[in-house]
């Protein structure tokens, strides 16, 4: 692999070039696994432009993250410079933007954690969230800007809020979680209740213990709440991934939250194959390997912590 970084840097030696043909004749499996890794690398270079469009933030944070050197400039290939730099010890920081970091008070990395509020209300933040608080002498007003929150609100005078696409979870004396994935938000109690509402003004909807909604950004999903277990509600903060018939794609990215380094799916197929599984936070590799198995798709393992899942890439 580093063999074919180099060649493609442009700056690929004589002195490097007899090594490799020396380590090609040394035995005929060599030359087939170099064969083979100059395949996969020429076909996730052709991929470039879907990995980029999936990952539009990754992008930036690791252009604004990476000093890039002479020889990085010299690349014709993103997909094949950003593999280079991490073979190469440039590090890239996979932190949320920048944004997301001033904005918030508090948040997490691969790992879900806990926190107390100056009102002793108890927050459980899964893995790859954020959010902000506004406290002040009449209410408390918390917004979700990215991932999953369960709350255990203290009882007190001061009303408690949780804001998220427009739309607001009002709490009636309960614990409840809140999750913002993609374009919506879903709310489910746990124990008492709350109002939620798709825009700050209502029309309202009450939740009781074991009841969960959904909405879209100005839109309620449904105007009557469906029913959840009770331990089905932030399953995180038992360390557990839940997957109830999600297609795979969705489910690899639920997965992908709980380790640091970047996960990429190239293409569709098996990427709808239904998952139905339990796996735990502190496992992820082994949850998107067996993912990937039932989806038909191949996980290969880039520089820098990267994974890569494909299908019909041996």
């Amino acid at each position: 692999m580093r063999w074919l970084l180099r060649q493609g840097s442009g700056e690929f030696g004589a002195h490097e070039r007899r090594q490799l043909e020396a380590w090609l004749q040394a035995d005929p499996r060599h030359r087939i696994a170099f064969e083979q890794e100059k395949s996969f690398l020429h076909k996730v270079d052709q991929a470039r432009p879907v990995v980029l469009a999936a990952l539009p933030d990754l992008a930036r944070e690791a252009h604004t993250a990476a000093r890039p050197t002479p020889r990085l400039r010299r690349w014709r290939s993103p997909a094949l410079a950003l593999a280079t730099a991490a073979a190469l010890g440039v590090v890239f920081v996979w932190s949320p933007a920048w944004w997301l970091a001033a904005r918030s008070d508090m948040r997490t990395g691969a790992q879900p954690q806990s926190f107390t509020l100056e009102d002793g209300s108890e927050v459980f933040l899964d893995a790859d969230s954020a959010m902000a608080l506004r406290f002040d002498k009449s209410a408390r007003d918390i917004e979700l800007l990215r991932g999953r929150a369960w709350f255990n609100v203290s009882h007190e005078p001061r009303p408690f809020r949780v804001a998220a696409l427009d739309g607001s979870v009002h709490d009636i004396g309960t614990a409840f979680s809140v999750v913002l994935e993609d374009d919506q938000v879903i709310t489910a109690v746990s124990e008492g209740r709350v109002e939620v509402a798709a825009v700050p003004v209502g029309p309202w909807v009450q939740l009781g213990q074991g009841q969960q909604i959904r909405y879209r950004k100005g839109e309620l999903m449904s105007s009557t709440p469906q029913a959840i277990a009770t331990n089905d509600v932030a399953p995180w903060r038992q360390g557990e991934i839940v997957l109830d018939t999600v297609p795979a794609r969705q489910a690899i990215a639920q997965i992908a939250r709980y380790r640091r380094g970047p996960v990429w799916v190239i293409g569709s197929h098996g990427t709808d194959e239904p998952i139905t599984a339990i796996f735990h936070t502190r496992s992820p590799n082994e949850a998107i390997q067996a993912v990937a198995n039932q989806a038909g798709l191949t996980v290969r393992k880039l520089p820098g912590g990267a994974l890569l899942l494909t299908a019909g890439l041996g």
